[in-house]
Parts: structure tokens; sequence; C-alpha cells
């Protein structure tokens, strides 16, 4: 009887064991998600996705990760890393029993734009494009990624530091009232339209910007910029800074210009050949030609350093063509001002304005 009661305990034991065995072995993974299903990293950048399954109390939780398109982009347990190549990767993430996947898609571009914000605050940044961009705020967390339209699309944080904007077809980007203190997109070829105005700027790299058409820097502290090889800017409005240097060699569509109320002392426009509108007023100029501006219609160079000699010099570049439309010259506060009459109509067809 004693045996038998003995092997019975003995039995129940192997039971129970055996059960637990086959109940933990019985818990495999049935879902998996990622940390991001997209994300967008600039050539040579890097990733870390995470896991999480479901159950958590999944016996096997290792996890199998895979690139489709290693040429952009390798993983390595969840590390992502963007090769030399730019495209799109599909990275998987796969239950060892196979029964759970997630996957997220990388894409790999050159075209990225910094900015710096010195101090900690809110900076709303709006895009508008297609496909994804992917903001890194710099702060460690995760990227924010987020799929562009025609409309714009918001990024809000509180930052400070170098933050990341990546994406292959972003067309325009509004960061204006940041207090940003720089600002370089040289590296987004696609950009069509930047307002950074109302910042903190004291650099902001555009080169490279083959496609952008409009530009609002204005009321930033810029002592001086380059926009050389901006064949497309169109518009351009750098008004309240603090220029001293302006350079637009090769701004053959440039139509419109305003860079008043700077410290500039010389400006060449020659290469602007598509000037409609140019007001320079409130600078430091000593002269002025605009020989090579055959499409001029309106100038405002009011208080500046003109003498009765070098506006003289001026009037003699204006071009004579009609335009049919009329064609205005402000000069008010220079110091050769006082030597012309207001509403003066030159021989080239210009009229003076000398009116405040």
């Amino acid at each position: 009887m004693k045996n038998y009661v003995f092997y019975l305990m003995m039995a129940s034991v192997l039971f129970l064991t055996l059960s637990c065995k086959k109940s933990k072995e019985d818990v495999p993974i049935n879902g998996i998600t990622l940390s991001q299903n997209a994300a967008v990293l600039a050539i040579g950048g890097e990733l870390t996705l995470t896991a999480v399954f479901t159950p958590d109390n999944a016996t096997d939780q290792n996890l199998f990760w895979e690139s489709d398109n290693p040429d952009v982009a390798t993983v390595a347990n969840g590390v992502v890393t963007a090769k030399t190549k730019e495209g799109t990767a599909e990275i998987t993430v796969t239950s060892k029993n196979g029964t759970a996947t997630a996957t997220c898609n990388v894409t790999v571009t050159s075209r990225q734009m910094t900015l710096t914000r010195t101090t900690s605050g809110t900076v709303t940044i709006e895009l508008v494009g297609s496909g994804y961009a992917s903001v890194d705020w710099g702060d460690g967390s995760d990227l924010e990624t987020k799929t562009l339209s025609s409309s714009t699309t918001e990024f809000k944080r509180t930052a400070s530091g170098t933050i990341k904007i990546s994406g292959a077809n972003i067309t325009e980007f509004f960061c204006a009232n940041n207090q940003l203190t720089g600002l370089d997109v040289s590296k987004n070829t696609e950009l069509i339209v930047l307002w950074c105005n109302r910042n903190l700027l004291t650099t902001l790299n555009i080169i490279g910007c083959t496609k952008l058409r409009e530009l609002y820097c204005n009321a930033n502290q810029l002592s001086s910029f380059n926009a050389n090889g901006c064949a497309a800017l169109n518009q351009l409005n750098c008004v309240e800074n603090e220029l001293t240097s302006l350079s637009l060699n090769g701004c053959v569509a440039l139509a419109s210009m305003n860079c008043g109320w700077n410290q500039l002392s010389g400006l060449d426009v020659s290469e602007c050949v598509g000037l409609l509108t140019l007001h320079c007023n409130n600078n430091e100029l000593m002269s002025l030609d605009v020989s090579a501006n055959t499409k001029l219609r309106n100038i405002s160079c009011k208080s500046n350093d003109l003498s009765n000699t070098e506006l003289n010099n001026l009037f003699g570049t204006l071009h004579s063509i009609d335009l049919g439309v009329d064609k205005i010259i402000y000069i008010y506060d220079n110091p050769g001002t006082g030597s012309f009459t207001h509403d003066t109509v030159l021989g080239n067809g210009w009229k003076i304005d000398t009116a405040e």
C-alpha cells in the first residue's frame, strides 16, 4: 500500500512537471509592434527600432531581423544603418516560429536640413511635399515621422540644440518665429519655398537649392548672405537683417527683391536680369548700377548715402524701354535728393519720387 501511494505521488509530480513544461513551451509570440513603422534617414544615419511582442510572457522571445534592400539600409538586432545609396528598404522583424511579423519602411536620402536653437523652447515646423519626413529633435527620442502632402504638416516639440529634418521630397519649409540661430538647407535640392523669417539667424545656407523660388529670411541677424547659383530664385525678402554683404551671382530669375533696412554699402545686381522691383532703401549705399536690369519698373533707394553725382549716375543706368507701365524711382532722404524735383520725368521715361 505504501508503495502504491509513493508511486501515485511520483506520478502526480511528474504529471504536473510535464504539464508546466508543456504550458511554458506553448506560449508563442502572436503579435509584434515596432516603435516606428516608417522613418527617413540621412545617408550614414542610424535608427534603433524597438520591438514589443504579445504576450509579454512568450516562451521564446528570439526575433529575426531582415532588410529587403541591404544596399540602402541594413539591420542588426533592431539597429538600422543607412548606407550610401539612396532609396527605400523594408525592415522586417519575425518571431522564431514565424507566426508574427512587423515592418518598418525606411527611406534613405541625402536631403537633410539642419536647424540650430541655443535655448530651450517650443519649435514649430511646417512641411509640404510627398512621401515621409522625419524630424530628429536631438533629445534622444525616437524620430518623429509623418506623411507629407500638398497641405502643411506640422511638427512641434520643446527643443534646443541641433534639430535635423530628413525627407526625399520636401518642397516647402516654414520655420518662422522659432528663435533659431542657424539653418542649413543646402542639401535639400527639392526645396521650392522657404520661410525662416523672424528668427535669430546668424547663418543661413541655401547653396545648392537650385529649385528654390521663394525665400523670406527677413527680421534675422544675418551679416552676410550668399544666394549664388540659385537660378530659380524669384522672390527674396531679406529686409531687417544686419547685412553688409549680399551675393546674387547667377540669380537670373530674381524678379522681386527687398533688401532694405540693412547695412549694405554696395549692391551688385548685374546678374539679376529678371528684376522687376528692387527695394534697397535704408542702407548705406554710395552707388548703384542697374544698367543690366532692363525689366525694372520700380526702385526704392530711399535713405542711403547717394550724392547728387551718384544719383545722376544711377539715373544714367536706368533703361529706356517702354514696358507699358509707370517706371518710378524713389530717392527720398539721400544726400543728393535736394537737387531734384518731385515727379520729374527723366528722358528715359522714369519718374523721380522725392516724397517721404
